[in-house]
């Protein structure tokens, strides 16, 4: 992007049409006059509706770190495993693999969590400044990196095959992760990151 570039413009992120979009409506979306592409959105509810999200996002990560996330029972005896306990496994067994994994599955979205919940605080006490368009860029970058879901879909897969060899109890720390991913996708799923960029820009000017 040039560095004279206007920064209350958005970029259309399919043909890079630069354009200024007006104040949009709840539930209203504005889309790019050359290809049709949406390139911003205002959904229900607004920063309080982020707002619930991610603090329900953050509440159920306290829960899935703090409890067993599942015990299995079987001839070979009892066993329970919590979310900590299995990064902190691998990271003694294969340190750089279980810091991937550690840093992935929950310490980026935590980050992005985290980072969302802070710049809807910031829009819903009033006019936040001109600092947290980092904040916002940052959860934009994030996005791709967020593998909590990965690791949700994957012990699903693997309990596949542990099933009919022990029996598997779900502990709070799984429903506790099951609701991270899904209230963290929601709130970042109801986030226009380039709209709060250019209404931050809007805003300084």
């Amino acid at each position: 992007m040039p560095d004279d570039f206007p920064q209350r413009l958005i970029a259309c992120s399919h043909c890079d049409l630069p354009m200024e979009v007006p104040a949009l409506e709840q539930r209203q979306a504005a889309c790019c006059p050359r290809c049709g592409a949406v390139v911003a959105k205002r959904f229900r509810g607004g920063w309080r509706r982020v707002a619930a999200f991610a603090t329900i996002s953050l509440v159920a990560l306290f829960i899935a770190l703090g409890f067993s996330y599942l015990s299995l029972s079987g001839g070979a005896g009892d066993s329970s495993a919590s979310v900590v306990g299995v990064a902190w496994a691998m990271i003694l067994e294969r340190p750089l693999l279980g810091s991937l994994v550690g840093l992935f599955f929950v310490g980026v979205p935590a980050l992005q969590c985290v980072a969302i919940f802070g710049l809807s605080v910031a829009f819903l006490r009033g006019q936040p400044s001109l600092r947290w368009r980092h904040v916002a860029a940052l959860i934009e970058r994030l996005g791709p990196w967020c593998m909590a879901d990965v690791f949700l879909v994957g012990t699903l897969v693997s309990l596949i095959k542990i099933a009919s060899l022990a029996e598997v109890t779900f502990g709070a720390s799984f429903w506790g992760f099951v609701f991270f991913v899904v209230y963290l996708v929601a709130a970042y799923s109801s986030l226009d990151t380039k709209r709060v960029i250019s209404d931050l820009h809007r805003n300084a000017d």
